[in-house]
């Protein structure tokens, strides 16, 4: 069950993230849009990106090896 959560908040937040014009420091919690003052190209999303993806990635080559 939990599992089944975390790779539905995974693809929640990438689905969140790509369907915006860039990467944001925050998010609106019920639209997923940037908030007004939300800085875009925001490092620490970013790396969040990063390393959901990289999961995915691995995943799909059998392989579970997480940072």
């Amino acid at each position: 069950m939990w599992l089944e959560l975390a790779d539905q908040l995974r693809d929640e937040t990438l689905t969140m993230i790509a369907q915006n014009d860039g990467i944001y420091e925050f998010y609106h919690s019920e639209t997923g849009k940037p908030g007004k003052r939300a800085v875009p190209m925001f490092d620490w999303t970013a790396a969040v990106f990063i390393d959901l993806v990289e999961q995915i990635k691995n995943e799909m080559n059998g392989s579970q090896n997480h940072m």
